[in-house]
């Protein structure tokens, strides 16, 4: 049995698929020109208007005999204000593929029916849940599709009509509600989550702790979208550029580098409240 969290390349029904083993279904995620070629489908189908128009699944065609979905997801990316002006961003270390051991924003699977906002909102509750502090503006990203997250579904038949070795590619839309001093509170990790903590905006130099390429251009693009860019250090922006992987299979070293980054959040400075309020209750 491979390494937890280790790649291996091979070819499935003439798919190039790598293995993902942190994943609960045993899901494979699509490579090569495969995931190229997947991820044009779903624009196409999105500018035909085809796909993205806000249901959780619509099946845009097929590729190597398979059926392909888009498959929507919400992710939250929840930025805290201090008094003094730095900002905060609430992040979570991944316990499943794509991105294992790495930093991601709270995020996940929409379930139909849904709104965007509800979506968000449940996933930041199921995976980092903690004081939602008081609100200063709101953004939205959408993203279609989401590169690089295309996998093979593992698991068994669904009742939306995804059967196992399906491909589902991933597009979201990223809420971005900018608060005031939700930091001052401990966050909850839950579900997909190993950890979960507020990072300083300031102290993220390296894109590559991020498991995910496109989460690291979405926080990018928020703290530009909340007045917040120079916040970021240039080295992050220089190594987001870089990156040439969509996907990252961590090093330890990458993984190290992230847990610290957690762990820092779990020493509030000396001017924070000793009285914290309750979290919110899943």
């Amino acid at each position: 049995m491979a390494d937890l969290g280790k790649s291996f390349q091979h070819e499935r029904n003439s798919l190039k698929v790598y293995g993902s083993p942190g994943n609960q279904y045993g899901d494979t995620m699509v490579g090569g020109e495969d995931v190229k070629k997947i991820n044009q489908m779903l624009q196409d189908a999105f500018t035909a208007g085809q796909a993205g128009v806000g249901e959780a699944l619509v099946q845009v065609g097929t590729h190597k005999g398979r059926n392909i979905f888009e498959q929507k997801a919400a992710d939250q990316i929840r930025i805290s204000l201090d008094d003094d002006g730095s900002a905060y961003v609430k992040l979570i270390i991944r316990q499943l593929d794509p991105g294992l051991g790495l930093l991601a924003l709270a995020g996940g699977f929409k379930d139909q029916g849904e709104t965007d906002q509800q979506a968000a909102d449940r996933e930041e509750m199921e995976e980092a849940s903690g004081e939602t502090g008081t609100l200063v503006s709101s953004h939205q990203i959408d993203r279609r599709p989401v590169a690089g997250d295309v996998r093979v579904w593992g698991g068994p038949d669904r009742a939306d009509g995804v059967k196992n070795g399906d491909v589902i590619a991933m597009s979201t839309t990223a809420m971005v509600p900018v608060v005031r001093n939700a930091h001052l509170c401990d966050v909850q990790a839950g579900d997909d989550a190993t950890n979960a903590g507020w990072v300083k905006l300031s102290a993220l130099t390296d894109a590559n702790v991020f498991g995910i390429k496109g989460h690291a251009e979405m926080l990018e693009q928020a703290a530009g979208l909340a007045g917040l860019a120079g916040q970021l250090q240039q080295s992050f922006s220089s190594l987001l550029q870089a990156r040439n992987k969509d996907i990252l299979v961590g090093t330890p070293e990458q993984r190290q580098a992230a847990d610290r980054l957690i762990q820092s959040s779990h020493q509030p400075p000396s001017h924070k409240q000793t009285a914290q309020k309750p979290r919110l209750k899943k």
